[in-house]
Formats: C-alpha cells, sequence, structure tokens
C-alpha cells in the first residue's frame, strides 16, 4: 500500500535519532525545572540517598557498607520484627523525601511511562553510574524513582490489606 499510494517512509536511523533528540530535549526541559524548583536543604536529603550506611553498632561506614539507596531499592515483605522495623523506618524517609518533593513532583508532571523511563535507571544502575550524572539529572532520575517507590509500597500495602480482608 505504501508503494502504491507513493508514501516514503523514512529508515530507522533517522527515525531514531528523531526520537533521541525528543528525549534529550524533554530530558533538559524537565533538568531545568529540576534546577529552579529543587531548594538546597531538599538537594541535600536526596544525595544523602548516595551516601553509605554505617553498620549497627559503627559510627562511620566502612568500605562493604551499603548505601542507602541500595537498601531502599528492595521491597520486602518480611515477617520478622527486624525487618519490619528496618521497612517501617524506610517507608518513614520515603514518605517524608515525598512530602518534601510533592511540590516539584506536581511541577514536573511526570506521566506514569516518563516517571518508570527515568526510575528504572535508577533501579538497573550501580550507585558510582548515578553519582556521575549532572545534579539535575540525577536529581530528576532519583525523583521520579521515589515517585515509583511510593506508588509500589502503597500498592504492595493494598495487596497485603487486601488478603488480610
Amino acid at each position: 500500500m505504501l508503494i502504491r499510494e507513493k508514501i516514503e517512509v523514512h529508515g530507522y536511523f533517522p527515525l531514531a535519532a528523531h526520537i533521541l533528540r525528543a528525549i534529550k530535549t524533554q530530558s533538559q526541559t524537565l533538568a531545568g525545572t529540576i534546577e529552579w524548583t529543587l531548594d538546597p536543604a531538599t538537594r541535600s536529603v536526596l544525595d544523602d540517598l548516595l551516601t553509605q550506611e554505617p553498620r549497627a553498632g559503627v559510627t562511620v561506614p566502612s568500605k562493604t557498607s551499603a548505601y542507602t539507596l541500595t537498601l531502599m531499592k528492595t521491597l520486602l515483605q518480611s515477617t520478622k520484627p527486624l525487618k519490619v522495623n528496618e521497612r517501617v523506618a524506610d517507608f518513614s524517609l520515603v514518605r517524608d523525601l515525598y512530602h518534601q518533593l510533592s511540590r516539584v513532583l506536581h511541577t514536573l508532571a511526570l506521566k506514569p511511562c516518563g516517571i518508570l523511563y527515568y526510575a528504572h535507571t535508577v533501579i538497573r544502575s550501580e550507585i558510582f553510574q548515578i553519582t556521575r550524572r549532572d545534579d539535575p539529572d540525577r536529581y530528576l532520575h532519583l525523583v521520579a524513582w521515589l515517585r515509583l517507590n511510593v506508588i509500589c509500597r502503597r500498592g504492595a500495602h493494598n495487596t497485603e490489606s487486601s488478603r488480610l480482608v
């Protein structure tokens, strides 16, 4: 039909280049929004996600200590009291961060597919890959990850609640 109607179809590479330009432009726009909406205190809290947590009973983190973000990436639904307490503390931190970032999230107005796009970069990446990103881009990815984390935790909570009923 395309040949009969004499419609030209571009090849893969021009189309891919066009899509990548659009994604880059959108990312730059969102990074600019992050730049002017995040205050220094909130930036500091987001940067704290990329620091190592000291082990129990130790005040200084060692080289093998886990990063805060790494600890929060997994959603454990253990019934062991220690794990429950850790998850409650994680959820409190996520909730507080989410409330601090509510204005930023509202301003960004990311749709679900945008949240997934940026958040999955954080999920798939190692900490050093995230820290190497430019500040606004790093914060954009962390904010999207936080939003996805809240959605997943609420979903897990609702699923667990429905199982109890």
